[in-house]
């Protein structure tokens, strides 16, 4: 029963995260502080943030296994990310197997440098 509260938390700190995010940049979208043509490279910077936070929460919480364990949890959420996209009639393309390879490499090194914080007594 831990395991799964772990996991919960987890996810659920992620998605809370996705959606503060989500919102704030679609107000600068509708404030239109940025332009246009630079929606793809901000998309993917806030992708691979979001994910290395993902990496480091699993790597915080599990202190053990980082790199499998940010794997893992970054290959699920890509995993619902390219069923989304699938879903949504978008054609798989070789630049996002590169984005989600970045994304998955992204959650690795956040797990790994979650397991490495020293926990405070």
């Amino acid at each position: 029963m831990k395991i799964l509260k772990q996991n919960l938390l987890i996810f659920f700190i992620f998605a809370l995260l996705v959606v503060l995010t989500a919102v704030s940049y679609t107000l600068i979208i509708f404030n239109k502080e940025i332009s246009m043509d630079s929606i793809n490279t901000t998309v993917l910077i806030l992708s691979i943030i979001l994910f290395m936070i993902l990496g480091l929460l699993v790597g915080a919480v599990k202190k053990r296994n980082g790199l499998r364990n940010g794997f893992i949890y970054g290959f699920i959420i890509a995993l619902f990310l390219f069923l989304y996209s699938f879903l949504g009639n978008d054609e798989f393309s070789f630049h996002q197997l590169i984005r989600y390879l970045i994304l998955l490499l992204s959650s690795s090194l956040g797990g790994v440098i979650g397991v490495n914080i020293p926990k405070k007594n």
